[in-house]
């Protein structure tokens, strides 16, 4: 179960990745309940639901990471700033 992993272990914010971690549990929960196929078709649904999960997860770090930088360039400037006596 590689797809398992990356989906449970909340890289980045461990609130995000808690929320993001729950709901795809949720439609993995829901899916199952209401899919009406066979067993090996929900098994399909569920590890694409987790590949997913795993790529938003990905992607929400990304943006994070992003956030970060921003910042410390927001910080410098503010820096520069009061150094010049404009802030």
């Amino acid at each position: 179960m590689d797809h398992a992993s990356p989906v449970g272990s909340g890289h980045g914010a461990p609130s995000f990745g808690a929320q993001a971690s729950g709901r795809g549990g949720d439609g993995a929960a829901a899916g199952g309940s209401t899919g009406g196929r066979g067993g090996g078709a929900d098994a399909a649904e569920v590890t694409e639901l987790r590949e997913t999960c795993a790529i938003l997860e990905s992607k929400v770090q990304k943006l994070e990471q992003l956030v970060r930088l921003k910042d410390s360039k927001i910080a410098t400037l503010q820096d520069k700033l009061r150094q010049s006596g404009l802030l």
